[in-house]
């Protein structure tokens, strides 16, 4: 039996044993701090659609000299599976590129979270298309720890490679994303309230997170802790 094939059986197997995790959406669409996925999937059956903006300094396209719009849609479907599919346009050539470069996230939880054990998934990033700008693979990792009744701290890390060295090698490394290790923390206040620390593989990102009536989700953040961006989106429960 080939050898992809069967981790592919092992990684279904966990992910249908396990229970499901929330996770909120990080700037670029996929569930996660602000640019480092985290390790929980978003609930079965919530669609969540929403939009972000990638500064100049810090865009994978074009930067440093033009900042992209990120629109996604992410679905959790099944307790153990999450997809987003992005549409990432560069500022001021919306006409020339279209609808811009478009990218789907693939992500399977393996683990769910228990007392002394974290949460557990593989994502897949851009591994299908011609360009493939935003291509990675990683495994990550989330435990939250209830410090008190309305308090929690969420932990995250893990590490990222791209899936073609060979290609890798033929691009300027700074088109991929993901690549090394990231991770952060998340100070959570009554579910609807976070303040998130994240290290993307590149540098440190500060925010803040807020869900309003439950279905808004709001992001501010400071990229590098210098450039002020953020987010918005709504999740809607199929």
């Amino acid at each position: 039996m080939n050898e992809h094939f069967t981790y592919l059986i092992i990684i279904v197997l966990l992910a249908i044993t396990s229970q499901a995790s929330l996770a909120s959406p990080s700037l670029c669409g996929y569930s996660g701090l602000i640019l480092a996925p985290g390790g929980e999937i978003t609930g079965d059956g919530v669609l969540t659609a929403g939009m972000g903006y990638v500064p100049p300094e810090y865009a994978i396209l074009r930067g440093p000299v033009l900042g992209e719009k990120v629109y996604f849609f992410n679905l959790g479907y099944l307790p153990f599976f999450e997809i987003c599919i992005r549409a990432i346009q560069i500022d001021h050539i919306g006409n020339t590129w279209g609808f811009g470069d478009r990218s789907s996230c693939l992500r399977i939880r393996i683990l769910s979270e228990r007392k002394y054990i974290p949460s557990m998934l593989v994502g897949f990033h851009d591994i299908i298309g011609g360009a493939m700008n935003f291509r990675a693979c990683y495994a990550a990792l989330s435990k939250n720890l209830h410090m008190a009744r309305n308090f929690s701290l969420g932990i995250n890390i893990g590490h990222g490679n791209n899936l073609d060295d060979d290609l890798l090698k033929k691009r300027k490394r700074r088109l991929y994303s993901l690549i090394g290790l990231f991770g952060g923390m998340s100070f959570n206040y009554r579910g609807n309230l976070e303040f998130v620390i994240d290290y993307d593989t590149r540098k440190f990102n500060g925010g803040i997170k807020y869900c309003l009536f439950k279905r808004f989700n709001l992001l501010v953040t400071f990229l590098n802790f210098e450039s002020l961006t953020g987010g918005i989106s709504y999740s809607y429960q199929l």
